[in-house]
């Protein structure tokens, strides 16, 4: 009985997600930023080194999203990324070549249950005045309910320079459904409001071998956050297992 109120629960909270998101198609074009943040755990080895680079596609626009990351001991993620780097176009962010250092650390409360705290920081290569230091905090908590599907929820705090309209406090939420478990999986993150750092995205990985990554998706703008479509592909390498 216990696990079938908690199926309940995880599959309701699945359906809010997908509600979100497709609340947040209801966006609009203009010229701010989708900042997003990665509150997944990586999934490697300790020890292990992340290289991943990620192209957003918007209507006028192509942008390059550098990342490394290392993940370390006893469940601490590290990472360093650059965000809207254009190789064609500009414009269609209003923040870019913006760098941000990230840390965040997972406690494992059960095999099936994890919290995560982290913070994001960083600012844009050209700053001026209305855009000094960008910080983000958050709390995500992760609830594997089958060996397929995992969900979370959490809450995240993004001060004024970041979300350019005021300091905000939200709620996010998201998925990970194992299509065909280690081959192909489904990923979705939604940040609630409306502001700069307001919407969701959706992504297909899959996974070519256990050191490489491919993904193809979608970011879905937030209503009246000014944010836009773009589509998504990225690549992921890591030094998993090599260093053994």
């Amino acid at each position: 009985m216990r696990k079938l109120v908690l199926t309940g629960l995880v599959l309701c909270s699945t359906v809010v997600l997908c509600e979100d998101i497709a609340h947040a198609a209801g966006g609009h074009r203009g010229h701010h930023a989708v900042k997003r943040l990665d509150t997944t755990p990586t999934d490697t080895e300790d020890d292990s080194w992340i290289l991943g680079l990620e192209s957003n596609t918007y209507a006028d626009t192509v942008y390059l999203n550098p990342t490394v990351a290392y993940s370390g001991a006893n469940n601490w993620d590290i990472s360093i990324s650059s965000y809207n780097i254009p190789v064609y176009g500009g414009g269609a962010q209003n923040y870019e070549y913006d760098t941000y250092a990230a840390i965040s650390k997972t406690f494992d409360i059960t095999k099936d249950i994890s919290l995560v705290f982290g913070t994001q920081n960083g600012t844009t290569l050209f700053p001026d005045s209305m855009q000094r230091w960008h910080n983000m905090d958050f709390s995500n908590g992760r609830y594997k309910l089958t060996n397929w599907l995992t969900v979370s929820g959490g809450v995240y705090f993004a001060n004024k320079s970041l979300t350019t309209v005021a300091n905000e406090v939200g709620f996010m939420s998201g998925f990970e459904m194992k299509l065909i478990p280690g081959t192909l999986h489904l990923q979705g993150d939604y940040m609630s409001g409306h502001t700069n750092v307001s919407g969701a995205e959706i992504n297909l990985q899959w996974y070519a071998t256990r050191q490489a990554q491919l993904y193809i998706g979608v970011i879905v703008p937030e209503r009246d956050s000014g944010n836009e479509f773009a589509g998504v592909l990225g690549f992921n390498i890591s030094t998993k297992d090599m260093l053994k």
